[in-house]
């Protein structure tokens, strides 16, 4: 269910999801006309749940390129699988946050859990690298139309 008044936002996950995993989820959330993707502030991210990953020296996993190729740059911010509050067999998940000037960012994310070994990991691994294993989710206003986003892959921090 999208909360009153957000702005409602496109995202691509990889999947499946394994929770049994240490393994890097990078979800990318695409800019539009109506919403700058980096203007989010990550200490308000939320995917199921789970907070944006921090490297050891407290910074978060983010970082921001044109993975679509609009000429907006997209926000990349990295999760950790076993830290999200999904089961296997969930097949909905919401990311949420706010931009730095309090806008309400909202997506409804289908997904694929299942609860594997590192072995599966590895699997899935393979398949993010080389562009496989990835699936859009549009949001919708009454005010902006979304295109089909191709080749986001080799998601790279800063």
């Amino acid at each position: 269910m999208t909360p009153a008044n957000a702005q409602v936002v496109v995202v691509s996950v990889r999947h499946p999801i394994n929770t049994r995993s240490h393994a890097d989820i990078p979800v990318v959330i695409f800019s539009s006309p109506a919403l700058d993707a980096t203007q989010i502030d990550p200490s308000t991210l939320r995917f199921a749940g789970a907070p944006v990953d921090k490297d050891p020296h407290g910074h978060y996993r983010i970082s921001t390129r044109d993975v679509n190729g609009d000429g907006l740059l997209d926000l990349i911010a990295h999760f950790r699988a076993n830290e999200l509050h999904l089961s296997a067999g969930d097949t909905n998940a919401a990311l949420d946050g706010r931009t730095f000037d309090n806008r309400v960012v909202h997506a409804e994310v289908s997904v694929q859990v299942h609860k594997g070994n590192k072995e599966d990991d590895e699997d899935n691994e393979d398949n993010h690298k080389n562009g496989k294993g990835h699936n859009n989710h549009k949001g919708h206003n009454d005010d902006e139309e979304h295109n089909d986003h191709n080749g986001h892959n080799d998601h790279h921090e800063h």
